[in-house]
Order: structure tokens, then sequence, then C-alpha cells
């Protein structure tokens, strides 16, 4: 573990073990919410390359850290997905889930339908939250938030969107 800012420490390890999970939960103090925004690695930066982790990489990270979480009676989790991603889809253009479908992406959304499906099922007070587009630079409001860097931690925080998968945009 390292410290890089007061309050703040590094635990490394990797989502797929349990141990490492455990580790980052007794690391400082118990969370009163977990943020993930894990994404499964790809060949390239490119969203079309071929995926290199296993296809249920995403489902397996957050089955563990909603298994920590149980443990350690944290109640909420907040999760960056995709728009697409669940009920969501029929709302993505038809072109989209079309190239979705015929393209590398569709494993990307196969995996993140399972952490939908799972963490529903968890019991937990969970935010799954499916921005429609990310871009680089500064950060821009997001419609019914003022800023997209806190809207995660607002969802943590309060309890507006739980139990929710809201499609976010700025």
């Amino acid at each position: 573990m390292t410290q890089s800012e007061p309050g703040l420490k590094i635990v490394k390890g990797t989502p797929l073990d349990k141990a490492d999970i455990r580790v980052a939960f007794q690391a400082h103090h118990t969370p009163e919410a977990v943020i993930v925004t894990l994404n499964a690695p790809r060949a390239s930066e490119s969203p079309f390359a071929a995926p290199i982790s296993p296809p249920r990489f995403m489902a397996d990270c957050n089955a563990n850290v909603v298994a920590a979480m149980k443990e350690f009676n944290v109640s909420k989790i907040v999760i960056m997905q995709a728009f697409g991603v669940g009920d969501s889809w029929p709302n993505l253009h038809y072109v989209l889930r079309l190239l979705m479908k015929k393209s590398n992406m569709i494993y990307q959304y196969d995996d993140h339908n399972l952490v939908d499906k799972e963490v529903r099922a968890s019991g937990l007070d969970y935010v799954l939250a499916r921005p429609s587009r990310l871009k680089e630079g500064a950060t821009q409001g997001v419609k019914h938030h003022p800023n997209e860097a806190h809207w995660l931690v607002d969802a943590a925080e309060g309890k507006a969107w739980d139990n929710t998968a809201p499609v976010i945009t700025n």
C-alpha cells in the first residue's frame, strides 16, 4: 500500500481476486459506498478491437466487489456502464444496435448486461450510470446534475438514483 495524498491509500491488486478486494476494504476505513468504473481490456484503444479479457471479466469483478460489500456491510454501489446496456438497449439508435451486434463491441455489452442482471439481484442499493458519450476535455454539466465529475459521487452519497439505471448526457 502507498499513500499519495492525505486520506488516500492505493492498494495494488486485481478485482478478479477477492482477497485483493478485501485488502482494499481494510486499507483505511469501511466505505459508505463503492464506485466502479471498470472496463474490460481490448487488444487496442479502438472500441472495435478484439477483447483480451475473459467473457465475464466485469461481471466476475463486480461479483467480487459485491461479495466484499456484503461482508463489510456496505450497501450501495454505483457502476459506470454504457448507453445501450440493459433496459436502455431499445433507446439506442437502430444503426448503433446493429453496429454493436456485428462488431467486437457486443462482448463488452454482453459483459455489462451480466453486471446489470447480477447487481440488480444482489439486494444492494445500486446506480447503473449509462453515459451516452464520454469524451476528453473540460468537465461539463450533466443533465440533472451540475458537474459530470461529481455525478457518480452525488449518486453514491444520495438516494435519488438508488435502484435505477439512468442514461446520463452532458
